[in-house]
């Protein structure tokens, strides 16, 4: 729910990758503030206008957001769409979870998959 009103100030090229990386993440300009620990005005701020950010503000916020810098700063595309992870990402991430002997089975499991019928797997 937006509140106040909108703003009239035409974003920076970086405000339109960060806003753009955000809404793709799934958070406000409020739920990025608290995960950054700053306000949602200093959100604001990034985006509608020039701002110098530290180091460790652009890391933190390109880990939060799932981009590169490189993205933000309009240096290359990151990837095709900014956001949320893939569910294999995700569940790449579960596999690494589990104890050694089933990741072991996963692992198994995956090369007889992946070795296409009719091929025996290394």
């Amino acid at each position: 729910m937006q509140r106040g009103r909108p703003s009239t100030t035409k974003r920076s090229p970086f405000g339109e990758r960060l806003a753009e990386a955000r809404k793709q993440a799934g958070l406000s300009q409020t739920e990025l503030g608290e995960k950054l620990g700053l306000s949602q005005r200093a959100i604001a701020h990034w985006e509608r206008r020039r701002s110098s950010l530290y180091a460790d503000q652009v890391v933190t916020l390109c880990k939060v957001l799932g981009v590169s810098p490189e993205y933000l700063f309009g240096i290359k595309s990151a990837r095709s769409k900014p956001g949320r992870a893939s569910k294999l990402h995700d569940q790449i991430k579960q596999i690494e979870q589990l104890p050694k002997a089933d990741q072991n089975y996963v692992s198994r499991f995956l090369a007889q998959v992946l070795s296409g019928p009719g091929k025996k797997s290394s």
